[in-house]
């Protein structure tokens, strides 16, 4: 037989291949292992891992944040009472310091020196005094700040509005020459920053931090960017506006790797946006329509005096142009799915509420139901007599509740039990004097020869 026969038999132990995602088993062969991974199951089966591991390590960094932040301030807090305690060491004396006790001397007179005027307590009239003082020099530094002044009421009468400055035709983005003679645009992050969203792809850069914006556009550079995806979105509120700040991200160290490697607050500076229209549909196309995601091209505002002018013949004013804004069919749409996401948040708010009302109002409920129940109330303990006696079974009567007999226990079990006598079981006959059971013996006519 040959080789080939020898390995296809059922009983040889041939190499298999283990799923440890799916757990199933497959030929070892790449043919049977491409197709598995490139099924639809298989591939939900390691998103769905891949976002519960995510989860676990947001919610391990959370804890470990969390402690970290308890440790600092309790570590505030006793660096703060010790300081507490030294001040009263370091404060003035509020008593007088005492009189020098003059020693008679024979041989010369020693005239002490007068002793240094006692300290007094603080008084608390000044210090209300002071407080005083104080609080009405603040108010008339409010007062002056927050005054018209000269000019302020013809700008009353104008719409002003602020937007993000204009960015120059060649800032915010490069071009270079790929491996396959292909001319590939990138975005720099700190530049369009505002039109990331969760799961959107990104590339994050795995080189020095001190290198320079000149060095991250180097092709010589070009292996130290990795594939990665963004998890969350880090904003801060300053001035009144919301801006991000950080983000964090989700990739592959290496190929060989099956679980994602996590790196929180990367600044913007280390992520760039690759301009491939095949790519996500979350992505534009060109620079120009990036730019109006991002929200710099896409609204032109005009300040317009408020009193438009009336006709005097007819009393109505003419058409003034105060906003034109410019959009996308993506625009459009990342607004849509940021008006999802927030609806989505304020349902699972209001979902949680309404199952923490429903809890309070089942123990609520609860708790009325069984507000006269008790252990210890089911028993006549004064030996009140039948009115306020026993408040469960009436064991002074039988079953039918007639009174003078006693309770039938014979009536509720098939054995009688309550005399006191022992329970006796029907004995089981044994088989070492059981009679022989008759056999059935065939006969033949051989037999009777």
């Amino acid at each position: 037989m040959s080789s080939t026969g020898k390995r296809k038999e059922a009983w040889r132990n041939n190499e298999r291949h283990y799923c440890a995602f799916c757990n199933v088993w497959m030929g070892s062969d790449r043919q049977s292992i491409l197709l598995h991974e490139n099924g639809k199951k298989h591939r939900e089966k390691v998103e769905e891992q891949m976002k519960e591991k995510r989860k676990s390590q947001q919610k391990e960094e959370a804890k470990s944040k969390a402690l970290q932040n308890s440790l600092a301030q309790m570590e505030a807090a006793a660096r703060s009472s010790l300081a507490e305690d030294l001040r009263h060491f370091d404060g003035p004396s509020l008593y007088a310091a005492p009189l020098p006790v003059v020693v008679p001397s024979f041989t010369t007179s020693f005239v002490p020196p007068p002793p240094p005027p006692p300290t007094l307590p603080p008084s608390q009239g000044n210090s209300k005094l002071e407080m005083k003082e104080w609080q009405a020099r603040k108010k008339q530094r409010i007062d002056e700040a927050t005054k018209p002044k000269e000019g302020d009421q013809e700008d009353d009468d104008q719409i002003i509005v602020q937007k993000k400055r204009k960015l120059a035709p060649d800032e915010g983005y490069y071009t270079q020459i790929s491996a396959d003679d292909k001319e590939v645009t990138y975005l720099e992050g700190h530049v369009f920053g505002d039109m990331l969203e969760e799961e959107m792809p990104i590339q994050l850069w795995q080189g020095s931090a001190q290198a320079t914006p000149a060095e991250l556009r180097l092709p010589a550079y070009a292996s130290l960017w990795k594939p990665a995806l963004v998890v969350a979105l880090q904003r801060k509120k300053e001035d009144g506006s919301v801006s991000l700040k950080a983000v964090d991200v989700a990739f592959l160290a290496s190929p060989e790797d099956t679980e994602e490697t996590i790196q929180k607050s990367i600044p913007l500076t280390q992520i760039r946006i690759v301009l491939d229209g095949n790519q996500d549909e979350r992505i534009p196309d060109t620079v120009e329509e990036a730019r109006i995601l991002a929200g710099y091209d896409g609204e032109e505002d005009f300040a317009e005096s408020e009193q438009a002018e009336i006709d005097e013949a007819t009393g109505l004013s003419s058409w003034t142009t105060v906003h034109i804004k410019r959009t996308t069919a993506r625009k459009e749409l990342q607004e849509e799915r940021a008006r999802l996401r927030e609806q989505r948040r304020v349902a699972a708010i209001e979902q949680a509420r309404e199952e923490k009302r429903k809890e309070e109002r089942r123990m609520e409920e609860a708790a009325v139901q069984s507000a006269g129940d008790s252990a210890l109330g089911a028993y006549d303990i004064w030996n009140r007599g039948e009115k306020d006696g026993y408040k469960g079974v009436n064991i002074h009567g039988d079953i039918d509740g007639n009174k003078g007999s006693t309770l039938s226990v014979h009536d509720l079990v098939a054995k009688k039990i309550s005399d006191g006598k022992p329970v006796e079981f029907q004995k089981k006959a044994s088989g070492f004097n059981a009679k022989k059971k008759k056999q059935n013996i065939r006969r033949t006519s051989a037999d009777d020869d």
